[in-house]
């Protein structure tokens, strides 16, 4: 796990100043080396955070055959495999490095090779015979991979805050984008970002850069499908062929020249992580784990992972987050993260796994999108069983939501039946009207129509109305994975950790998406091959546990015990998006709540992310 920088220069060689003010930006991601090259007008920049081959062997750029360099971040996980197959093709190997077998594969077989590839990466390899770069990310979008195209030259680099160093200020905003993030909290959907001009490649893509005629082409190269050796496969042994792959997942991020833990939430995906780790661990060998934890008894998830501590044996590091957040801590995150993302607490999690001198950590993020692990997923099984004609099954799974679901998730079955019956028999853009209109829908009261009904405002907020399994699943995986892995990169390497997340495993994630839905949710019960398959594995209080821990907005934490001062940043956020954002509303939010307590509302949650979009325009000098 690294960082890369670079430009592809069109005025003609690239000062090395601009490559090391691009390293120096992004320092954080890899400090345990730096290397730059360059070519004519190319110039490539790379920081290391060392995992395989700690060696001086193993720095980037690193070339092959006289003719390739590359930059890398990430990890192929399966490159033992492809280098013994390699070598019988009569490569030959100067270092133990995955970054060395790409150099070896794309020398084999071109482009294609990423088709063999089973891991997390964004590359730029440079071929100097035929004067192209071929930028390059996974099928999944893990490791990120930024561009900005300009009349200088064409910039390139892990983190958008190492693009802007070489932007103009003050920088552009991407209002459409922006207010996406402002209504829906949705970002990362689309190759946009926050940044105007500032594109993503997204996952599954590559791009071939000519450096003669400083053209590039974007392509597809991975389309999620469905497995034809998957097919036809019944309950039980879908359940075997999960266990089999996931062990292999798990086994394959366990490969590493440093040492390798896992976070711990007590939620069936990282409780099924660590149980896996603990069964095929050598004997004497124990599980280290480390968890966040909180005070506050609803968040706090403290007797599902000692569960798993217990079961397992585990070495645990428990953290605890502190929840009251400064301006300057604010600023620094959104700092971190490029973007207004979110506010996560996990970055308490990788700081401690610095200090433990535990640079990789295994993580559960990737089940829930295609697992079934979200309320929304009923809608496609009773619409599936209802288009079947299968009444009995039907009626049978509306009393188990009834039952099980509904005291969890806090979702009616009436309210429920009547979404799927609008999304079954209304189109699209009827159902966003009359979800606008709705009494009580939250947006409508802090922003003007024209944000509400701007093209990218509309496309975000409804890229989940789809009405099948599949649709669903695809519109999670490529739509809302992208924004939770960008939060996960950056809260991760802004410590120098490397996160591994065996559930987007290319094997495994195509054999799950072949899987009928009732496979992965029945009787009121998600993620029920997971459970079948690895449950045997985990404590019986985790494997039958059926809800999830909310998580509380800090900022609004904030709000509710220093009211003066989060009044004062929503009234010069409202400020900084003129003609959007309804300030007499806000404001008026805020005098008639200054005494009351956090309830973690569809209100709160908008209003925070009003402030993070505030904060962000300072931080990286932005204007509309």
């Amino acid at each position: 796990m690294c960082g890369i920088v670079g430009v592809c220069g069109k005025l003609g060689a690239v000062e090395p100043a601009v490559i090391q003010t691009m390293l120096d930006t992004i320092r954080h991601r890899g400090p345990d080396g730096e290397g730059t090259c360059f070519d004519g007008d190319l110039a490539f920049g790379h920081r290391r955070l060392a995992i395989l081959d700690l060696r001086p062997e193993g720095n980037q750029p690193m070339h092959y055959q006289g003719r390739y360099s590359i930059i890398f971040n990430g990890e192929i996980y399966n490159y033992l495999e492809l280098r013994a197959e390699l070598l019988t093709l009569g490569h030959s190997f100067a270092t133990q490095t995955d970054t060395e077998v790409i150099l070896a594969a794309y020398a084999q077989w071109g482009e294609t090779c990423v088709t063999r590839f089973n891991g997390m990466w964004a590359f730029a390899l440079y071929d100097r015979q035929t004067q192209t770069v071929l930028f390059s990310r996974d099928r999944y979008g893990v490791k990120p991979f930024y561009y900005w195209d300009a009349p200088s030259g064409f910039h390139f680099a892990s983190e958008i805050k190492a693009l802007w160093t070489q932007m103009p200020k003050p920088v552009r905003a991407n209002a459409g984008t922006l207010l996406a993030y402002l209504t829906t909290g949705d970002i990362d959907y689309s190759a946009q970002t926050c940044f105007a001009d500032v594109y993503q490649l997204p996952g599954g893509h590559q791009m071939i850069y000519d450096l003669h005629t400083h053209t590039y082409r974007i392509e597809r190269w991975y389309t999620l499908r469905k497995n034809p050796q998957e097919r036809g496969a019944t309950y039980e042994q879908s359940v075997t062929r999960f266990r089999d792959l996931f062990e292999k997942a798990v086994r394959l991020r366990l490969r590493s020249d440093v040492p390798v833990g896992s976070t711990l939430s007590g939620g069936l995906d990282s409780s099924a992580i660590v149980c896996t780790i603990d069964r095929i661990k050598p004997e004497g060998k124990q599980v280290t784990t480390i968890s966040s934890c909180f005070q506050e008894k609803a968040f706090d998830e403290q007797e599902y992972m000692d569960a798993v501590i217990e079961h397992t044996g585990a070495v645990s590091h428990k953290v605890w987050p502190d929840l009251k957040v400064s301006l300057q801590a604010l600023d620094q995150e959104i700092w971190q993260e490029d973007e207004p993302c979110t506010s996560m607490a996990s970055h308490f999690v990788y700081q401690k796994a610095r200090s433990l001198e535990m640079p990789v950590l295994l993580v559960g993020e990737g089940a829930d999108e295609q697992l079934a692990g979200y309320t929304n997923f009923f809608e496609p099984l009773f619409l599936g069983l209802l288009g079947r004609g299968r009444l009995i099954s039907l009626r049978r799974q509306l009393k188990a939501f009834k039952r099980v679901r509904e005291p969890l998730d806090h979702v009616s079955l009436k309210h429920l039946l009547m979404v799927t019956a609008s999304d079954w028999l209304m189109p699209v853009a009827l159902r966003d009207a009359v979800r606008i209109r709705r009494k009580g829908y939250a947006t409508a009261k802090f922003v003007h129509a024209s944000c509400l009904h701007h093209p990218e405002v509309y496309k975000a907020r409804n890229l989940y109305a789809k009405t099948s399994a599949d649709e669903v699943i695809r519109a999670y995986l490529f739509s809302e994975m992208p924004r939770i892995l960008h939060c996960l990169d950056r809260s991760s390497m802004a410590y120098a950790v490397e996160t591994r997340a065996p559930f987007l495993d290319k094997d495994l994630v195509e054999a799950v998406y072949t899987m009928p839905l009732p496979y992965k949710l029945w009787d009121g019960v998600t993620k029920r091959v997971l459970r079948d398959a690895i449950g045997p594995d985990m404590p019986d209080k985790v494997r039958n546990r059926y809800g999830k821990m909310g998580f509380m907005s800090p900022e609004f934490q904030w709000f509710y015990e220093d009211p003066e001062q989060m009044t004062t940043l929503l009234e010069k956020a409202c400020d900084a998006l003129p003609g959007y954002v309804n300030k007499p509303a806000v404001l008026q939010w805020c005098a008639d709540h200054r005494h009351a307590s956090a309830r973690n509302t569809e209100e709160e949650w908008i209003l925070s992310r009003l402030i993070r979009i505030g904060r962000w325009m300072e931080v990286f000098q932005v204007a509309l």
